[in-house]
């Protein structure tokens, strides 16, 4: 059963502002995400509920609620900006 995905602005808003080419991979990414959201470059952050799935130089920071079937993206950054945050 595939999960249902919701964005936050922020992550809504940081995608909009990147190329077509990083769009698409990262919309790839997200399909997986609602596949199964612990495969494929996935890892807990240490300290919190979230997990994080790197797609090249960028990291989509997300949660995860199984009895609901639902996945929330928190952001999406550069590398470099993804952990400041938190």
């Amino acid at each position: 059963m595939p999960f249902k995905v919701e964005l936050s602005k922020n992550a809504l808003k940081n995608l909009k502002r990147l190329d077509r080419k990083h769009i698409e991979r990262l919309k790839e990414a997200i399909d997986e995400i609602t596949e199964d959201p612990l495969q494929r470059n996935v890892v807990k952050l240490k300290g919190y509920e979230a997990f994080r799935k790197r797609v090249g130089d960028f990291r989509i920071i997300f949660t995860v609620n199984f009895s609901d079937s639902r996945v929330f993206i928190v952001d999406i950054l550069p590398r470099g900006n993804a952990y400041k945050n938190l």
